[in-house]
């Protein structure tokens, strides 16, 4: 019998499901694709509804975004109990359903219902939630770490510092390069803290 919990947020290290090692179908490229231009027809006919009246908060009205979404996906975009989606919900100001009606043909679609401007945002949250996936063995060997590296201090652009400055004192990346206006060795990192 198989954990209550998703799959990828236990770290369940059991039987493979499949020839990859992961729980879920592949989809096969044309079902994708078919997939992604009903998806482009169903938002195009939510805006249109959401143009004529009021705009729908969830089903059974038209989502104003639709998202295809491949299974091996799903586990880590919705995160343990439901808190990843959640996350994208608030941060984005809408309402994300997931339809897993074409679950074992490989795929589910994300349903958006919400205003144009949050759905692009909450569009944006999912594909860089998305870009985070890393494959089972991956997870395995990493402990599940996206980046192991990324607490350590980003290495200087050109691969030196200038003269006086080192990483132990901060570290970061500084600028070499001469730009009207501003000085060399000047820190690149304004606004990103």
């Amino acid at each position: 019998m198989l954990p209550a919990r998703s799959l990828y947020d236990s770290g369940y290290k059991g039987q493979n499901f499949g020839p990859s090692g992961e729980d879920c179908p592949q989809a096969r490229p044309e079902m994708l694709e078919r997939a992604k231009e009903e998806a482009k027809m169903a938002e195009e006919q939510g805006k249109r509804a959401a143009k004529r009246g009021a705009i729908p908060t969830g089903p059974p009205g038209l989502p104003t975004g639709v998202v295809v979404v491949e299974q091996k996906y799903v586990d880590f975009l919705l995160g343990p109990g439901g808190q990843s989606l959640a996350a994208i919900n608030h941060a984005a100001g809408v309402n994300v359903n997931l339809d897993q009606t074409h679950k074992f043909s490989g795929y589910s679609i994300a349903n958006i219902y919400g205003p144009e401007d949050r759905v692009r945002n909450a569009k944006l949250a999912i594909d860089f939630k998305l870009s985070q996936w890393l494959p089972l063995n991956e997870r395995r060997r990493t402990g599940g770490a996206v980046n192991s590296q990324s607490n350590q201090v980003p290495a200087p652009l050109g691969g030196r510092e200038p003269a006086g400055r080192s990483s132990a004192g901060g570290g970061g990346a500084w600028s070499d390069v001469d730009q009207p206006g501003e000085a060399k060795g000047k820190p690149i990192t304004g606004g990103l803290l």
